[in-house]
């Protein structure tokens, strides 16, 4: 079997084989190269609260006998309340709730934020949504399946003046051994 070849198609092939190797030659700049940024990763575990009501009597005619309980019950993972401040400046506020379709599953933290190089005054506030600060125990309705001690604290702060050069990542990040949120080393970016 013959191919037969275009004059045209080969100067195509031929510019375009040009052009990648001119681009090639260009330097790449990616967005924020000069600051440096600010990581929180973890994953905590919440607790269960179960939301119970009274089944009616249509929903109860719907089921075979043996299925019939008349309270019902879903439960879900109580959600969680992240802050960041930057020197003073709310930079992140927002409620974090579990994964999972029934948000049943552990809650994941993957925030990014850049800083400009310097010295900031950072506050990270993680809080048990419904949690009471005072004892760190969860208001009625909760259920954990955990002992106290294993569990994760209802409350978390940290905060720290924190210097940081161009390029630099700084990892916030849950901490088993002191229970605490802690800042790893500086990770380049």
């Amino acid at each position: 079997m013959s191919v037969s070849r275009s004059p045209g198609a080969a100067l195509l092939a031929v510019a375009a084989m040009a052009a990648t190797a001119g681009l090639s030659q260009v330097p790449y700049l990616r967005s924020g190269a000069g600051e440096a940024l600010l990581r929180l990763s973890w994953r905590a575990v919440s607790e269960r609260v179960d939301e119970c009501r009274q089944a009616t009597e249509e929903e109860l005619s719907r089921l075979p006998l043996h299925m019939r309980q008349e309270t019902v019950c879903e439960g879900r993972v109580a959600p969680f309340h992240l802050r960041v401040d930057v020197d003073g400046d709310v930079v992140i506020d927002e409620e974090v709730r579990a994964s999972g379709a029934r948000e049943d599953r552990p809650v994941y933290i993957l925030r990014e934020h850049e800083l400009r190089p310097g010295t900031h005054n950072i506050r990270v506030r993680f809080e048990r949504v419904g949690a009471d600060a005072a004892t760190g125990e969860q208001q009625a309705g909760a259920t954990g399946g955990a002992p106290a001690g294993a569990r994760f604290p209802a409350a978390l702060d940290w905060s720290e003046s924190l210097s940081v050069a161009p390029g630099e990542v700084a990892l916030i990040t849950w901490d088993a051994a002191t229970r605490s949120l802690v800042r790893r080393a500086s990770q380049p970016r």
